[in-house]
């Protein structure tokens, strides 16, 4: 808390605050909620970045010291999602439609991949789960964010002097954002895509 509390003036000043994140947070639940809980006692927002995949009983606690949490869908078909990552997304829903259910705030995040999470089906099967699940805890859901595949990682693994595992370049051309931000249109949501 005490380098936390170096920037309290600014928290205060800007509406900013604490956002806890990195691998996944819900690992490391007792210590984030307690960290968290002081942060509320000094009256600083919190949030957290998770991917919904750790188990229940850790949202739970979580929820009541998190004002934002910033939840990652990376994709809505359980079958193909069980190819990419090895499981099933059924726990991530589980997770999600909880901390609905407990008035949580949550911002979807959608990290969207070439040929991974990009087709019309993978898309649209999101937006509408995600756009049925807000109807159900009226604003708790406050809006999706879709993130477009980027290398920025790729700097930290040359000054690690390891190898980048993705060959190919998964990333998307301004036509094709502008192609995609104009696609969300027609969607009766709040969907921003964020260009890097």
């Amino acid at each position: 808390m005490e380098i936390i509390m170096q920037d309290y003036d600014f928290y205060m000043s800007s509406g900013g605050g604490v956002t806890l994140g990195g691998g996944e947070l819900s690992l490391q639940t007792d210590f984030a909620a307690a960290l968290l809980t002081e942060c509320k006692k000094q009256m600083i927002n919190t949030a957290i970045e998770t991917q919904g995949t750790t188990c229940i009983e850790n949202y739970e606690k979580l929820a009541k010291c998190v004002d934002l949490f910033l939840f990652d869908i990376k994709q809505i078909d359980t079958h193909q999602h069980r190819d990419l990552f090895g499981i099933g997304n059924e726990g991530v829903k589980r997770n999600l439609e909880r901390l609905v259910e407990l008035g949580a705030k949550i911002v979807i995040r959608m990290p969207l991949i070439r040929g991974y999470n990009d087709s019309y089906d993978a898309i649209t099967g999101a937006f509408e789960y995600v756009m049925a699940l807000a109807k159900r805890g009226t604003g708790t859901i406050q809006r999706i964010d879709v993130l477009p595949y980027h290398q920025f990682g790729k700097t930290k693994y040359d000054k690690l002097d390891m190898i980048y595992p993705i060959k190919q370049d998964l990333g998307y051309s301004d036509e094709e954002l502008n192609q995609l931000s104009d696609f969300f249109t027609q969607f009766d949501f709040d969907i921003r895509l964020v260009r890097h």
